[in-house]
């Protein structure tokens, strides 16, 4: 006798279409931040089948896969589900459903017609429901075979139709996995879970800091329990990430529209669903992944070696017990680091992609400047994107952003506003060519660009910062202009080109000076710099 399993979203203790346990738990999901989640389920099959209820959590077009010692094949069937209805009628349709009961073959149809008073005579039919989520009546085929198509607007009541646990309507479709006699495990990408960091770096003294990670896990697919879960960060590719697969009973239109969009740049849209915070996405499957009974002769992958790369971190955190709908924190761990606080102060370029001042870049005008902290990763694993919070001498004194951080790297986080180290930038330029003709000008300062002139300007700018504090402060100073560097009467620490982009005619650099400014000081930077200016 073939087994019917239900894997639907309502949970894992929930039971079959006709009351037996739930034989397919999740064994394990690899959560990723935005929502995907990667199930793995025990099947064991009876006689070589198992017949499984399609979930309302449909797997991701391309992660559809199962781990057998033998070829396994899989397909969509519709399942018969038993059901008893009430409905109202005229009093009429009586004789009609006694001639069906006893002979096979007949098909009674009761319909509402419009206007029609409600009858007060009921009846009531038991049999196989053999559809009743798209069509407006429910077809019920009886013990002699013959069909009863009762109008939903008559129906009083069912039993069979709804889910025990939830209400909904119970599904009549299903996977049929045919040729495994041992049980196995399926797995699939699909949604509803997703994990999210949270950090708490402790200042000490010494320049010494205690970094604690924590993550908050919600499970809304089904509940969970003593399942092994893992915690995926990285940035891996989402092609299909938002189109389910044909394997979860699609309609072939509405399937190869979501490809289409997909394979012609409509990803785009699938990922603003996906996100939440941060980007993380699909994973695909091979068979040896799944961690038992896998075959790869199965597959004709002799040879074959699964891993995870470096780029793509799962991050085990242990078997979880997890009610659906439910959330849970849990500590991942706290350790040592070294950390070093800085003053921060970025100043952006002040031309737009003709190279001509920006109307909202004042001179004179006091800039933004921030306390910040700089801090290795000091865990053998990455820092996901994620919130962190900084606290010093046993009080919550700034949060930010903490950015991915391989293990060993350093990162830098904002605490707030340094109001006590101020700095003002200004720039002037030679005016040279500015009420010029193009014909005028020598041949080095002037420049066509994509069916533009340009003229050659040279730019004086003045770089000033104080410190009002009482203690030394370390100063962080970036600098980002487009053009060529001519001097800096303060050798920068470092230098570097920045991407293209916009089609700019002039490219974007950035200088980095680093120094220390004690008590009162005052310290200038002048920089002078040549790009061209579009006329």
């Amino acid at each position: 006798m073939k087994r019917m399993l239900a894997l639907a979203c309502g949970g894992i203790a929930a039971t079959t279409a006709f009351g037996a346990p739930d034989p397919a738990p999740i064994v394990s999901a690899g959560l990723f931040k935005n929502g995907n989640v990667v199930l793995v389920r025990r099947i064991t099959p009876e006689n070589g089948v198992a017949t499984v209820e399609i979930p309302e959590c449909l797997p991701a077009y391309g992660t559809f896969w199962h781990a057998s010692q033998t070829p396994v094949k899989v397909t969509t069937v519709r399942e018969p589900v038993k059901v008893e209805v009430v409905f109202r009628a005229d009093s009429r349709i009586g004789a009609l459903l006694a001639d069906a009961e006893k002979n096979p073959d007949r098909t009674v149809t009761v319909s509402a017609l419009p206007g029609e008073t409600p009858s007060d005579a009921f009846f009531t039919v038991e049999g196989e429901c053999l559809e009743s989520r798209l069509q407006e009546s429910l077809r019920i085929r009886l013990a002699s075979g013959s069909v009863v198509a009762v109008d939903k607007s008559l129906v009083v009541s069912s039993k069979g139709l709804e889910d025990p646990e939830t209400g909904a309507e119970r599904k009549s479709r299903y996977w049929r996995f045919e040729g495994g006699e041992e049980p196995f495990l399926v797995g699939y990408l699909t949604k509803g879970a997703a994990w999210a960091p949270s950090y708490l770096l402790r200042l000490g003294r010494d320049d010494r800091a205690v970094l604690l990670m924590s993550a908050e896990i919600r499970n809304e697919i089904a509940d969970w329990q003593d399942v092994d879960v893992s915690l995926i960060s990285g940035f891996p590719s989402i092609l299909y990430a938002g189109a389910n697969a044909l394997i979860g009973d699609r309609q072939i239109g509405e399937f190869a529209q979501e490809i289409g969009q997909t394979e012609s740049g409509g990803a785009g849209r699938f990922l603003a669903k996906a996100r939440a915070g941060a980007l993380s996405q699909v994973a695909s499957f091979i068979p040896g992944e799944f961690k038992a009974g896998a075959s790869l002769a199965a597959y004709g992958a002799e040879g074959l070696e699964a891993g995870s790369g470096s780029d793509v971190h799962y991050r085990p955190v242990g078997r979880l017990s997890l009610g659906k709908d439910a959330t849970v924190m849990l500590p991942l761990g706290a350790k040592e680091t070294d950390v070093k606080r800085i003053v921060d102060w970025h100043i952006g370029d002040s031309r737009n992609i003709w190279g001509q001042p920006e109307r909202n870049v004042e001179n004179g005008q006091e800039q933004e400047l921030w306390d910040s902290v700089k801090f290795k990763n000091p865990f053998d694993f990455p820092l996901s994107t994620g919130a962190i919070e900084i606290a010093e001498d046993g009080r919550i004194v700034g949060q930010a952003q903490c950015k991915w951080t391989n293990p060993g790297d350093e990162t830098l986080t904002r605490i707030t506003k340094a109001l006590s180290v101020k700095g003002w930038y200004d720039e002037e330029s030679d005016g040279k060519g500015v009420r010029s003709k193009i014909e005028s000008l020598a041949p080095g300062e002037r420049f066509r660009y994509n069916g533009s002139d340009y003229r050659k300007e040279e730019v004086t700018a003045k770089i000033r910062v104080r410190n009002f504090r009482k203690d030394p402060a370390t100063l962080n100073v970036k600098k980002v202009f487009s053009g060529e560097l001519v001097e800096s009467d303060f050798d920068p620490a470092k230098t570097r080109n920045l991407p293209a982009r916009d089609g700019r005619a002039n490219v974007e650099r950035e200088l980095v000076w680093e120094f220390d400014l004690m008590p009162g000081e005052t310290k200038e930077i002048k920089i002078v710099y040549w790009l061209w200016v579009m006329m």
